[in-house]
């Protein structure tokens, strides 16, 4: 398996194409703001917003340890994702050079939301192992990142799909949207 898919022309992943278009839209509500992706694997959801937060001004990180990946067949997944980025046009270029559009973080998840202080991310997207332990220590962690008016995003929101259904509905009650799998839930207070 590649790191990259043909004929998608987009990371190889587990992200639908509504998901991508719902992502997007999210991204389009907050111009000049700050998105967290939290999980990137190897870059497909970023890949639907990248264009629109490089248009809007938003600045991205991309948090993971990008550990092996069994379907890469050794292939470094960080590298893979560096070179992801690549393709998917993620430098901007300036009289001084280029910028990456992307600030890459290779932190654990809850360790990495010590970077970012309170209220001070738009949007928050997690998708990392989904297991009940992770998924609570990251909303403890990075719901209080999230600006009032912001979102957090959960990505494999079911109840039948692990934990992160339940465990949403039991910290910040039902998301405001749910498309596929993609759930919003937006920070009123």
């Amino acid at each position: 398996m590649s790191a990259w898919d043909h004929t998608l022309n987009r990371p190889f992943g587990y992200f639908e194409e509504a998901e991508g278009q719902f992502y997007k839209q999210v991204a389009e509500r907050h111009p000049n703001g700050c998105i967290v992706e939290v999980g990137v694997c190897l870059g497909k959801s970023l890949s639907y917003i990248l264009p629109v937060c490089r248009k809007l001004g938003i600045q991205v990180y991309a948090v993971d340890l990008w550990i092996p990946w069994a379907e890469l067949k050794g292939e470094n997944t960080l590298e893979a994702f560096m070179a992801n980025l690549d393709r998917m046009g993620s430098k901007s270029w300036t009289e001084d050079g280029p910028v990456e559009a992307v600030t890459v973080i290779r932190k654990d998840s809850v360790e990495a939301a010590n970077q970012f202080p309170d209220g001070s991310v738009d949007v928050i997207h997690l998708d990392t192992d989904h297991t009940r332990d992770r998924t609570i220590r990251e909303i403890d962690a990075w719901w209080p990142k999230v600006k009032v008016g912001g979102e957090m995003l959960f990505h494999d929101y079911r109840q039948d799909l692990w934990h992160v259904g339940e465990v949403v509905d039991e910290k910040l009650g039902k998301p405001d949207e749910v498309h596929v799998c993609l759930a919003a839930v937006r920070k009123k207070a």
